[in-house]
């Protein structure tokens, strides 16, 4: 039963993924492109801000003794953001 929620779980999230980039395009032509990112993870901050404070169970404040590499992540997330909504625009 867990595995058949992976997959489950797996398609809803690439569906996600791929109407996120359909959406994103649209927008970024009535406000911009680099606009369009910052309002993308502007309102994913805020929205996952607000279940930190509420749901978190970790400890938020260890952020500075990660690893630099995994911190990179945030870089990498930003390019796929700007790079989806760049691809589909072209």
């Amino acid at each position: 039963m867990l595995s058949l929620l992976v997959v489950f779980l797996t398609l809803v999230g690439g569906a996600a993924v791929s109407t996120q980039s359909s959406l994103n395009s649209r927008l970024s032509k009535t406000i911009g492109l680099i606009e369009t990112v910052f309002f993308s993870f502007g309102s994913g901050a805020l929205i996952l801000g607000v279940l930190v404070v509420f749901f978190g169970s970790g400890n938020i404040s260890e952020l500075i003794h990660a690893p630099k590499l995994e911190l990179f992540a945030v870089f990498l997330g930003i390019a796929f953001v700007f790079l989806s909504i760049l691809t589909v625009l072209i």
